[in-house]
Formats: structure tokens, sequence, C-alpha cells
């Protein structure tokens, strides 16, 4: 019965280590790249854009998700578009129109 009583006490052991936190580091990293152009937006929301080499299209990267988009005609300043969601820029402001992407209007780089 002596055994039986050490292999449980083993086991128990090894189960209480799984839950122990071994990584110090950080526990959570923002998904923007070090390279794009980050913009301070209303309500505390963050945007970062990555334009290709050539301008002709852009990436707008959310903390958790991006997606592309293509240069389109605009009156004044830069517009991008995929169809459903529009990028101006004009200066250092950036706004976001269409789309899911509400409350990206008054963007600003930092």
């Amino acid at each position: 019965m002596n055994y039986r009583f050490g292999i449980l006490s083993i086991v128990t052991a090894l189960a209480g280590c799984g839950a122990m936190n071994w990584w110090s580091g950080p526990q959570e990293q923002s998904r923007i790249p070090r390279d794009a152009t980050l913009y301070q937006c209303e309500g505390g929301k963050q945007l970062g854009l990555r334009f290709d080499e050539g301008g002709k299209s852009i990436m707008v990267i959310f903390p958790e998700r991006e997606f592309r988009l293509n240069q389109v005609e605009g009156p004044t300043g830069s517009r991008y578009s995929n169809g459903r969601t529009t990028l101006s820029l004009s200066g250092d402001e950036a706004a976001l129109s269409g789309g899911d992407v509400a409350g990206y209007a008054s963007c600003k780089k930092t």
C-alpha cells in the first residue's frame, strides 16, 4: 500500500507544476509592426498603416487584424479603398469609413 501513496504524491506534485507560470516576460504584445506608422484615434483606438514601396497600396493594421487597401483617385489628399472600406489621408490625419470600422474618423499620427 505504501507504493500507491508514493505514486499518488508524485502525480499530485507534477500536476501542481503545470499551474505555475514559468514565463515572466511580457504577457501581451501589439501586432502592429515597428515599421508601420501609428495613428491614435478617438476613444483610445489605434491603427497602424504600412505603405508599399510604390505607394499604390497600404496595409491597415489593427491590433487584432489587418487588410490591404489600394490607392484610388480622390479630390484632396490620398485615398485608398477595397470597395467596402476607404482610408483618407491628409497631412498627419487619417480617417477610415465604411465596412466595420466605426470610430476611426479622427486619427492623428503619433
